[in-house]
């Protein structure tokens, strides 16, 4: 049996380290994704001031005074790609079947993190 995985664009995202994929609403999160993951190409990287929960990793920046994180990052839009006849943006038909009571779960955009060192990720709502 295959291990379960998101693919983004040439990057494998494995569901054994996304930190918080337990969570019913992170799952109908990653189905959706899944179903869009076409559209995604290489991660984009991200400076996070915190230190990552699950390995510690961060290198201290005295000009900044703050820990360094670097992430990958993805940013995935809930929106359809036309407005509706107004122009006013719509969730995605997609989003809104797949996440049923919970579409309010994000506003505009699901984001993605890696960790650099230990490639745990986590999924995040705007």
């Amino acid at each position: 049996m295959s291990e379960k995985c998101l693919t983004l664009g040439p990057e494998v995202l494995y569901y054994r380290d996304c930190v918080n994929y337990s969570e019913d609403t992170v799952q109908k999160v990653l189905e959706f994704v899944k179903l869009k993951s076409g559209q995604y190409g290489s991660p984009r990287y991200v400076n996070c001031i915190n230190d990552c929960d699950h390995c510690g990793h961060g290198v201290y920046n005295t000009k900044q005074d703050h820990n360094e994180h670097w992430c990958d990052y993805w940013s995935i839009s809930i929106f359809a790609d036309e407005p509706d006849e107004d122009g006013f943006e719509m969730y995605d038909l997609d989003w809104e079947r797949i996440m049923g009571d919970a579409s309010s779960y994000a506003d505009n955009e699901i984001r993605i993190y890696r960790c650099h060192n230990c490639k745990t990720w986590l999924v995040d709502p705007d």
